[in-house]
């Protein structure tokens, strides 16, 4: 069950698809929310460290100043929908290096929430108010997990891929997200993934005979394949708007393995991804 969820909102641009999506979730589960902001100063250190000119610093700082000022105009958008439908919140302002202060917050939280555009919204940002791809992914690797990576405004999350390749990650990530019952209501697919037809009914059968006593709905099917060369297609072909992965925060060769495939993921389509392990 969902309890407490951490909600990390970097700007007000992407507020319609989060604050929707987070809001609803505390309020179906009764779980407290607090938003959380981090005006992130590792590109201070390094203009400080290059030895670049006060102007460069200067310009910086006001960099700063205006993503501070968009981010308290996302946080009061999440305060008022959260008090409109009733749940419980608080929100918390922080400055310093995102990649440290981030994982460190989300230890102590059921679900970690943010967002970043899809393929299809990506011209339409100032990349520089959003968390690029191997952000997102690094921090799961450094253990911002479970992690829910929201994406377009308005985007309803009604099909749901749970990617299981046989892999350790996989299996935690989507016990996790079947024990939080996060959307229940949702059409869920489980895929088994591997290289021949018949790795992949196996990893299909062990899986389903986790999964089916919890979701007796759940839709089966498998690919031939890697998780790499197989999951992004998958993913367009069955039109999900939500797909389950595992990522290895201890395997070095899983961690490249499922990061890529995750970084593939959130780059080439426009599902949203819930990323444990």
């Amino acid at each position: 069950m969902l309890k407490s969820l951490l909600f990390h909102v970097d700007s007000e641009d992407r507020m319609p698809c989060g604050v929707q999506t987070v809001v609803e979730l505390a309020r179906t589960h009764r779980a407290r929310v607090r938003g959380l902001t981090i005006v992130d100063t590792r590109r201070v250190a390094q203009v400080a460290a290059s030895c670049e000119s006060a102007v460069y610093a200067v310009m910086e700082a006001e960099r700063l100043e205006r993503r501070a000022e968009r981010q308290d105009t996302a946080i009061t958008e999440l305060a008022m929908s959260c008090l409109s439908a009733g749940v419980d919140f608080d929100v918390r302002r922080l400055r310093g290096d995102l990649m440290e202060l981030l994982p460190r917050e989300a230890r102590f939280y059921d679900l970690v929430a943010t967002s970043c555009p899809g393929p299809s919204e990506a011209n339409d940002r100032d990349a520089d108010w959003n968390l690029c791809v191997r952000d997102i992914t690094e921090l799961a690797l450094r253990g911002a997990q479970p992690l829910l990576v929201l994406r377009g405004a308005g985007q309803r999350l009604e099909r749901i891929l749970l990617a299981y390749d046989g892999t350790l990650p996989a299996e935690r990530a989507i016990k996790s997200f079947l024990y939080q019952q996060l959307f229940p209501q949702a059409e869920i697919r489980l895929l088994g993934i591997g290289r021949t037809e018949q790795a992949a009914k196996d990893r299909l059968q062990e899986m389903a005979e986790f999964v089916l006593p919890r979701r007796a709905d759940v839709e089966l099917g498998f690919v031939c394949g890697t998780v790499k060369a197989s999951l992004v297609p998958y993913i367009e072909k069955w039109d999900a708007d939500l797909i389950v992965l595992g990522m290895s925060r201890r395997n070095r060769m899983l961690q490249r393995v499922w990061g890529n495939a995750a970084v593939d993921a959130l780059r080439q389509t426009n599902a949203a991804a819930y990323i444990s392990g």
